[in-house]
């Protein structure tokens, strides 16, 4: 989980049901610091994001990115940040500013106040709670500055790492779609998992 998601219908910025450019960074948790990327960033993003480990849950073919890539894709997160498109957030180590993870909102609906949660760990740092701490982090200053009403996620069924984090935050399983994701040849099921605001449990 955790790249960038399609726009929905009725996405964009909305001032009565809230706005990016209202969400205050960074947002600081125990161990990390959460903010939006700069091009210093970038070869971080890009090691990270060149492990197969990691990038064999996203929900699309992700292939390793060469250095050039890896700066237009900060350049595209911060741009998509300023206009409200979506919001994906770095997740850097207090003391040495090393990256452990990432988590966003994409897919936007102001008018029903709903987004889409993604999120990922660097590979070597699984296992120690770094998810639900960004998650957890994210949604709540979510839900209180942005007013959303409801966050969804979709997670491979056999990811069940991913699967606990979402159940520790409180969200509920809504339903599987067979077969939704295409990635090289093979189809993949797709279960979606559903957050009230009044159901959080960050």
């Amino acid at each position: 989980m955790g790249e960038p998601m399609p726009v929905k219908e009725g996405a964009g910025p909305n001032k009565s049901a809230g706005h990016l450019s209202l969400l205050s960074l960074p947002i600081l948790t125990c161990r990390m610091v959460l903010r939006t990327p700069n091009l210093g960033d970038a070869e971080q993003i890009r090691i990270a994001l060149s492990d197969h480990r990691l990038t064999r849950w996203f929900s699309r073919n992700y292939p390793p990115p060469k250095r050039k890539c890896a700066v237009a894709l900060v350049r595209h997160i911060i741009a998509a940040r300023e206009s409200g498109e979506y919001l994906t957030l770095m997740c850097f180590d207090r003391t040495s500013d090393k990256l452990l993870a990432s988590v966003g909102l994409s897919g936007f609906d102001w008018v029903n106040r709903n987004a889409e949660l993604g999120y990922w760990v660097t590979a070597g740092k699984w296992g120690k709670g770094l998810a639900t701490e960004a998650a957890s982090a994210l949604c709540a200053r979510s839900f209180k500055t942005l007013n959303l009403h409801r966050i969804e996620a979709q997670v491979f069924p056999s990811n069940h790492a991913s699967v606990g984090v979402l159940t520790n935050l409180g969200f509920v399983r809504e339903g599987a779609s067979r077969e939704k994701q295409l990635k090289g040849r093979t189809w993949f099921d797709l279960e979606m998992y559903g957050l009230l605001r009044k159901d959080f449990k960050g």
